[in-house]
């Protein structure tokens, strides 16, 4: 039976509109494939590196019955003053206690169900078509850590907020209690305090266009409400000092670039492409934010400047930080819907286009989301979609391959010394897995540390082992033992200098796998422990640890890390026979790519630059740099300048060292307009790198001699 689709739902359809129940059949059936999409999606295995750091405080205020209120994880900041809520922690440890990673894992695919569930409450189908664009992002911020009641609560908090301006009707009774749970599960309690202070400025855009009766009947009404839940904030361990702790955060936000959930989004000439593989789930953000745009245009259209300006916030917010995405999609699927919906009942030329909607061209828009639907689910339960974007995270239950799992043990059953000195990225699951024998150097916490112990952490993973600055570091901290990650896809890790490491005299290899590896220190209290311990690099095996590759995109991960290892310690032979191995697994990957052009050059076959242009295609920031650097040595700067830009495009960070290649590369190739263009956007993007880095790195220098050069240039022409 033909239907035509519906859009509204709080403002019915002018009278005459027939109520079709196929039309609800219809939209009670992509609403179960959405929440079903929504559980498949948000199920995967456990990587996030804050997890284990919130399993060990949980662990310890079990073990101690007390609130820890300075750092107890740590053996670099003990001591230090540590605010942060901390009955997610119990949930979390609870939950590991209960059913391991693998229960873990089903609470993320719940909490991305359960968030998409709310944000369809009273759906229209204006709101289904926005909440399928919305759950790669939803489920990208509903992982196991804290963050994940946040996502949930703000969801609810958006709701009841919305639905009671809307009607006068809802459970705002519901806030206080929320808030007081909210306040000590996230520090993002703060999203739903600044929600409950601009339902106000809802009221009042609304009483501009209706009077002021209704308005403030329901404004009255919600005050009490809203006051409780203000004050229901306060009702956590630290009280009001909660909040200074909170608000201190930002000092530590990514001035240095690494710590990529709170960097930008990056708009450029290939973001138009990426938009366009709707069929990706990495295109959704992008159209969440074109469907934000034009969701804003129709509050406008109709008057709704309130709702406008929340849409325009939340959208600049999340591209300007990768952590503000999942609270954007909950006020773009809840608040944009609504104004989307409004346009096809209110506007009568909207409402008669939606009327002449033949039968047929309304079946094929119903059939297009679920042929979405369909392309993405093959794609996530096969693994592709792990495999392509990072395969150590693959669809099911369980703990990520990424994490060091193999080195901690061989630590610990060893009884290697402490103390021990880690990669930010490993710190939280090392202060689980080891502690609290073995306290860690650093962790994904902002408080107890400091911006200064983390670019210290990130700048000893660049530099050799018998350096002074290693050797400083050693004797202030009795830095006897290091474990660090290898894995490239994690990043932040010891990988490129792993070579260096190994030949050390100060520090020896003691343990190495496709994750991670452990060196000890060469002291004369640690000489007996090297003699029977001490591994070399070139000829370490690196199988993969039993049970550790037991799926499709494991075997693919253990394979993919191995090349990049085997490449790195100069074993290019081995290299090529992992990713001979890789490639009858799976092809699509960017960095296998690179990886085959490298080991190529290496042993110099033929092949090498149509693999690493290929994985330059595939979206390898690496291969560019590299075809960069080979047209540098040929003298063949146009093609040099072209990969630089291509590079500085996929970069997932900000590229202030490639657009300062850049503009050298304009230079040698006689554009000195253009490079002066180029060391603008290599200043734009210092903006977000900490300056300690970019003093150490000689930037400012290099930027004042290129523009000088690009000046000199200028005035000859």
């Amino acid at each position: 039976m033909p239907f035509a689709l519906h859009l509204g739902r709080d403002n019915p359809l002018p009278s005459g509109a027939p109520p079709l129940a196929v039309e609800a059949a219809a939209r009670r059936a992509l609403t179960a494939l959405i929440l079903l999409y929504a559980l498949l999606a948000g199920l995967h295995t456990v990587s996030d590196p804050d997890l284990g750091w919130m399993l060990a405080t949980g662990r310890w205020i079990v073990a101690h019955h007390a609130v820890p209120t300075v750092d107890v994880l740590s053996h670099t900041a003990a001591g230090q003053p540590f605010l942060y809520p901390v009955l997610s922690a119990l949930i979390l440890y609870g939950a590991v206690v209960l059913g391991g990673f693998v229960l873990l894992s089903w609470m993320a695919a719940v909490a991305t169900l359960f968030t998409t569930a709310l944000l369809l409450r009273r759906a229209t189908w204006a709101t289904l078509l926005l909440a399928l664009v919305a759950v790669p992002v939803v489920a990208e911020r509903t992982v196991p850590r804290a963050e994940l009641f946040t996502q949930i609560l703000f969801a609810a908090f958006v709701a009841i907020l919305w639905h009671y301006h809307r009607s006068g009707r809802g459970a705002l009774i519901l806030l206080p209690p929320l808030m007081a749970l909210w306040v000590n599960l996230h520090p993002g309690c703060i999203a739903g305090l600044a929600m409950c202070a601009a339902y106000p400025c809802l009221e009042a855009g609304e009483a501009l266009i209706h009077g002021w009766t209704e308005p403030l009947n329901r404004l009255r009404r919600a005050a009490p409400w809203l006051v409780a839940t203000f004050a229901a904030a306060l009702l956590n361990p630290f009280g009001y000092r909660l909040f200074s702790g909170i608000f201190s955060q930002g000092e530590l936000r990514p001035r240095a670039g690494w710590l990529n959930e709170w960097l930008p989004m990056r708009f450029h000439s290939g973001t138009l492409r990426e938009a366009l593989s709707f069929w990706q789930p990495e295109s959704s953000m992008l159209w969440l934010l074109l469907l934000a745009l034009i969701s804003a245009a129709a509050a406008l259209y109709l008057r709704r400047v309130v709702p406008a300006a929340m849409l325009l916030a939340a959208a600049y917010l999340a591209a300007h930080a990768i952590r503000m995405r999942g609270d954007f999609a909950a006020i773009v699927v809840v608040m944009g819907g609504t104004m989307l919906a409004d346009i096809f009942t209110e506007v009568p030329g909207f409402y008669a286009l939606r009327k002449r909607l033949s039968p047929a061209v309304a079946t094929l828009l119903l059939l297009l989301p679920v042929a979405l639907i369909g392309v993405r689910l093959v794609d996530l339960v096969s693994d592709r979609l792990a495999m392509r974007q990072h395969p150590a995270i693959r669809f099911g239950a369980g703990a990520s391959t990424a994490y060091p799992a193999a080195a901690a043990n061989f630590v610990r059953e060893n009884h290697l010394p402490p103390n021990l000195f880690n990669d930010y990225n490993s710190g939280g699951y090392i202060s689980f897995a080891l502690g609290p024998e073995y306290r860690d150097y650093i962790d994904g916490r902002g408080i107890p540390f400091g911006p200064e112990l983390f670019l210290r952490a990130r700048a000893l993973l660049e530099i050799s082992l018998d350096s002074p600055a290693w050797r400083q570091e050693a004797d202030r901290y009795g830095l006897q033992t290091i474990l660090v990650s290898i894995d490239p896809a994690v990043g932040a890790g010891a990988l490129g200098s792993l070579r260096q490491w190994c030949q050390s005299e100060s520090w020896r290899p003691v343990y190495l796998d496709d994750e991670a590896a452990v060196f000890v220190r060469a002291t004369s209290a640690n000489a007996e422990l090297l003699r029977r311990m001490a591994i070399s690099c070139d000829t370490q095996s690196l199988s993969p640890v039993p049970g550790a590759a037991a799926t499709r995109a494991d075997r693919f991960h253990h394979e993919l890390n191995s090349a990049a290892i085997y490449l790195v310690l100069g074993r290019s032979q081995q290299a090529l026979a992992a990713i001979a191995r890789a490639e009858s697994i799976y092809r699509g990957n960017a960095q296998l790519g690179y990886f085959k052009g490298l080991a190529l050059m290496q042993t110099g076959q033929p092949g090498a630059e149509a693999e690493l242009r290929a994985a330059v295609s595939a979206g390898s920031p690496d291969a560019a740099l590299l075809l960069a650097s080979i047209d540098a040595q040929g003298g063949h700067y146009e093609d040099q300048v072209q990969m630089l830009r291509r590079a500085a495009e996929l970069s997932s960070f900000p590229p202030y060292s490639i657009h300062l290649q850049l503009g050298y590369a304009e230079l040698s190739a006689g554009h000195a307009g253009k490079a002066m263009d180029a060391f603008a956007d290599a200043e734009h993007d210092a903006a977000q790198v900490d300056e300690n880095e970019l003093r150490a790195a000689g930037f400012w220098q290099a930027l004042a001699a290129g523009r000088a050069q690009a000046q000199g240039g200028a005035s000859r022409r």
